[in-house]
Formats: structure tokens, sequence, C-alpha cells
């Protein structure tokens, strides 16, 4: 990194090829702890490394992987990409489905949550409240379609997710071409109550060959939410629309998924 044309007037050459060649070989490390080391203040560092050109930039949260998710995954896009190419039509027959909890506090970053003012208004967040209460959501995606939200029981069974596919799903796909639900397929994660017995047969019932999951006749691979347009996108922006402002509570909460 040297040659940068981002110079510290008041920093030597060396100290601040020093500074430069620190974080280019340890990104991570933080402008305080680079200033301990060289009895510099942490401004003066964070000065020079802006001047350069370098931003701090927030780690993303992604699920791990072991070793041995590696070739399941591969496997399920490969027969994906495989589906496709016989048929252009195919993603626009397959609904991922997928569910999420909203509870009370919804999402609250301490970073973002912030108050400009020339005096400290001691501001503050309440957290860690005594009403707590929780909807267990479902959605599904089906080419263009969103179909739901709706709202399950918060301690979901197989016996309790059947009733779902079996009574309340068909009356979520009215709306969908009935050609289209006679040929589509069903995603689901690997979450109990999708591949307990009275689930599974239920889905070979109606869905033969055509279902999306742990034990089903395509797996789904493990810890690969990125790989499911809810938990890619849908249900992040959903909770940022709903917990904008505080929710005050539960029938508030249900008002503003049913919005």
């Amino acid at each position: 990194m040297a040659g940068n044309v981002g110079r510290h007037p008041d920093l030597p050459n060396e100290v601040e090829e020093i500074l430069l060649n620190r974080v280019e070989n340890e990104p991570e490390t933080s402008t305080r702890r680079e200033a301990r080391r060289l009895g510099l203040s942490h401004t003066t560092v964070w000065r020079l490394w802006k001047g350069n050109g370098l931003h701090p930039y927030h780690k993303t949260k992604v699920q791990k992987l072991s070793e041995r998710d590696y070739v399941p995954r591969m496997d399920f896009c490969q027969w994906y990409l495989q589906q496709q190419q016989a048929d252009p039509h195919f993603p626009s027959l397959v609904m991922f489905s997928d569910e999420a909890t909203f509870n009370e506090e919804g999402i609250f970053n301490s970073k973002n949550n912030i108050h400009w003012s020339n005096e400290n208004p001691n501001a503050t967040y309440e957290h860690g409240r005594q009403d707590k209460f929780k909807v267990n959501l479902w959605a599904g995606i089906l080419g263009d379609q969103l179909i739901g939200p709706y709202i399950l029981p918060n301690n979901l069974n197989g016996a309790a997710y059947t009733v779902f596919l079996r009574d309340v799903l068909p009356e979520l796909l009215q709306d969908v071409p009935h050609e289209v639900r006679a040929n589509m397929w069903l995603q689901q994660d690997g979450a109990p109550p999708h591949y307990a017995r009275v689930t599974r047969d239920h889905l070979n019932l109606v869905y033969p060959n055509r279902w999306i999951g742990r034990l089903g006749p395509i797996r789904w691979p493990a810890r690969s939410p990125d790989l499911n347009p809810l938990d890619f996108f849908f249900w992040g922006r959903m909770k940022e629309l709903i917990y904008s402002t505080p929710v005050v509570d539960e029938m508030d909460l249900i008002a503003r998924i049913d919005a």
C-alpha cells in the first residue's frame, strides 16, 4: 500500500508505512489497537486510513457450514439447474416455504440506534419486557407470487403442520392457476414437524415425487437458508417494515403482519 497519496501531515513517513502495511496484513485490526502499539491517538490512525481510501465494514452473519455440507448443497444446485435446463418454466413450479418467529422486541441494533443532539438527551430503549409474546409465521414463494403469510401454532408439531398442509394451504393457493397447482413442487427445510411420519405420508400422497425436504424424494441440504428466497430476502425485509416502530402488544404485531 506504499505510495498512497493520503499522507498525514503529523506522522513520519516510516510510521505511515508501518500503519498501512499493518492494516493490509491484518485487515481485522482496529485503530485503537494500532494506536496503542505506536503510542498514537486512535483518531490519528483513523484519519490516515480514511485518507488512504479505507473504510470500516461490518461483517454479515452467515450460516456456518461443516465439511459434509458442501456435497449435498452442490448436488441440490446441480439438480435444480438440470431441471431448469430441461424445462425453463421449472422455477415457477417450485414453491419455496419457510417459517419465522416474530416477537415483542423484534430487531434492535444498538450501533444503528443513535440520537444526534448538542446535549446528551439520555435517550433509552426498553427491552426485556415482561409481557412476552411471539407469532410463528409461515409463508411461501411460488414463481412471482407470495403465498400467505399465515400464522401457525407457536408449538408446531407434525400433526398440526399436516393439518395446515391439508386444510389451509389449498385455500392459500386458490389464486394459483390449476395447471400450476397440479404440477407444483413443495420445498421445506429440515424442521422436525416437516419430516414427521404423518407429514411425509401426506406429502407423498399430494406431491408424489414432487417435494423437497429432509427424507423427501429430493433432499434439501441442511444449513442452507441462502438457497431459499424467503430467508435470503423476504423475512428480513418484512421484519424491517414491521419493527420500524416499537410493537405495542400481540394484537398490534398481528395487525402489522396482516397489513
